[in-house]
């Protein structure tokens, strides 16, 4: 039996990640394979999760995936290991709409304990009323207990966990209010290369959790699960399609689902359109979103590579960019949740839309492709695309 649990905490910037981290380093340290999961869309937070256990976390979104979808997500990318910890959004009830989409209706949906974490910076006693209201809110929401964070000293951490034990809430421990270790701000902008030097703050929460929380006993609390074998079906095709997808400091919001729904269809080769000079043999480009404008030196100076794209362009005009700059127009299609792409001249002649895999058991199965004058465009439930944002045919 493996464990599963959920992260969150009353509002942002309380310390979710900072403890998810942590708690995924410790585990990492006792040998116990976890695999992180992040809710909602998010391509900040998964890098952080791949850094502290060489996994990379995993977006679950209510928005996007059905429940059945969110489940055989959970078994596919958890088949081979102890633990899932699933990192919560913005506060637990934080929703689209009231708690539409957020951590607390994900809890209810899949039946997984919550472990609060409370900033505690400047309070003590008053946790109670603040803890006790999102226990008593929904009690369909299971709450396991608590984790204090930014706590000043061993006396102030007692009070707060008098506090627990007088409403009857289960705490875990606490994290000191440590210096330096704050986490970069996780904007769009933020470079891949900074969150590789957070590796070493990392390990320092780490090491404290492992004095200060009783991290067997959050296991212990912990939903049971049942491990399933959930295997992707080959989809069939006239011929496999090679996709090429850039991969590098310029080019790095990659959801994992997305890549599993390419070797769906064929081969994957990842290149970088920085350090490169030209594409890998293929029938698509992927241009995932990143910080593109932050690299344009180099990727404008880069003429081979260059070259070597419009080479492509000359013949099939098969590509796809996530990434819009600022200002530029959009093209929007049918539907908001296109995810990737397959060439025409693989399509049938006969049909516009079509059902590739009815019975496909990918994470975040194929639910249509749509024609569109350049290319076919898988869309419906694939997956994990930013909420609000279109794909965009290049050249097209």
């Amino acid at each position: 039996m493996n464990k599963q649990l959920i992260i969150s905490a009353p509002n942002s910037n309380a310390g979710k990640t900072t403890i998810t981290l942590g708690l995924l380093r410790l585990l990492k340290n006792k040998k116990i394979t976890v695999q992180p999961f992040k809710v909602g869309p998010d391509y900040i937070d998964p890098k952080f999760h791949e850094l502290a256990c060489a996994k990379v976390g995993v977006n679950l979104d209510l928005f996007m995936m059905k429940e059945d979808e969110i489940n055989t997500c959970l078994s596919f990318y958890g088949k081979d290991t102890q633990v899932n910890c699933v990192e919560g959004v913005m506060g637990l009830f934080d929703g689209a709409k009231k708690d539409q989409g957020s951590t607390a209706e994900l809890a209810k949906k899949l039946k997984t304990p919550v472990l609060m974490v409370i900033d505690a910076k400047a309070v003590a006693y008053s946790v109670a009323p603040l803890i006790q209201g999102f226990v008593n809110f929904d009690k369909e929401v299971d709450i396991m207990g608590v984790v204090f964070n930014r706590v000043g000293s061993e006396r102030h951490y007692l009070m707060l966990k008098e506090a627990c034990e007088d409403i009857g809430v289960h705490c875990f421990g606490y994290l000191s209010n440590l210096k330096n270790i704050a986490i970069p701000s996780r904007h769009l902008g933020l470079n891949i290369l900074e969150i590789e030097k957070f590796d070493t703050v990392i390990d320092q929460i780490a090491d404290e959790l492992e004095k200060t929380v009783n991290w067997k006993a959050i296991l212990g609390a912990s939903k049971e699960i049942e491990t399933k074998a959930v295997s992707l079906k080959q989809t069939v095709q006239e011929r496999s399609i090679k996709f090429a997808v850039a991969k590098d400091e310029a080019f790095n919001f990659i959801y994992p689902q997305n890549i599993a729904a390419m070797k769906q269809l064929g081969k994957v080769h990842f290149f970088s359109p920085i350090h490169d000079t030209k594409i890998p043999d293929s029938d698509f480009i992927y241009f995932p979103g990143g910080y593109p404008e932050s690299y344009l030196k180099e990727l404008s100076s880069n003429k081979e590579m260059l070259t070597s794209i419009k080479e492509f362009l000359s013949v099939r005009s098969n590509m796809v960019s996530s990434h819009v700059p600022p200002g530029a127009s959009q093209r929007p299609f049918r539907n908001s949740s296109i995810v990737s792409g397959v060439p025409t001249d693989m399509a049938p002649k006969s049909a516009s839309i079509r059902r590739p895999n009815p019975d496909s058991t990918l994470p975040a199965p194929i639910s249509t492709i749509v024609s569109t004058p350049n290319s076919f465009i898988t869309a419906g439930r694939l997956g994990q695309v930013c909420s609000g944002r279109r794909w965009q045919i290049l050249n097209s």
